[in-house]
């Protein structure tokens, strides 16, 4: 018998060379100048910034180091796509972000700026439920989730409709991350 895996989803990642120790002193900037929203980002030490556009801080004066991982991002993504916005994401201790997608975007992403050792949380993608009606989930051929290791310095991009969660940190320091949409 044969087996032809068609229609894969893909999931692009690689590690950056960026300042991380800069990226975190901007992340912890914005934090401290910018009040938190409530999107999928769930516990009492969870923070997400307010949606940002990513040309703001490419053609800005200030965070050069933003600035520079945008730009290398960019150059990482096909050049029909254009970026839609970006925000920074810091979980303490319980932080985590509940199941969801990215209505309205192509390709969505998430660099690691500082992941502590231990169970920090990491990523995981879940497979169209309504593929289960179709194929035996079963089969060690269709995984119904991947789950990605969040690593300081590690790019990783998929695209916006496949659905996905980061589980919770369960240490005493801070994830810190972010995360972008490109759109069309």
């Amino acid at each position: 018998m044969n087996i032809d895996n068609i229609f894969p989803t893909s999931i692009w990642w690689g590690d950056l060379d960026i300042d991380l120790v800069e990226m975190k002193n901007i992340c912890n900037d914005i934090r401290d100048n910018s009040e938190g929203v409530k999107v999928s980002n769930q516990g009492p030490l969870s923070y997400q910034s307010p949606s940002m556009l990513c040309e703001d801080i490419i053609n800005g004066n200030s965070y050069s180091e933003f600035k520079k991982l945008l730009t290398i991002i960019k150059d990482q993504v096909n050049d029909k796509f254009k970026y839609s916005n970006v925000w920074v994401n810091i979980n303490g201790r319980g932080g985590h972000n509940k199941r969801h997608i990215h209505p309205g975007a192509v390709l969505s992403g998430v660099f690691y700026v500082s992941v502590p050792p231990g169970p920090a949380g990491d990523i995981t993608f879940y497979r169209d439920t309504r593929d289960a009606y179709i194929i035996e989930t079963f089969d060690p051929h269709t995984p119904t989730a991947e789950t990605y290791c969040s690593v300081s310095g590690r790019l990783i991009i998929f695209p916006s409709w496949i659905s996905h969660d980061v589980g919770e940190n369960e240490t005493d320091e801070e994830r810190i991350s972010i995360s972008f949409n490109f759109c069309l």
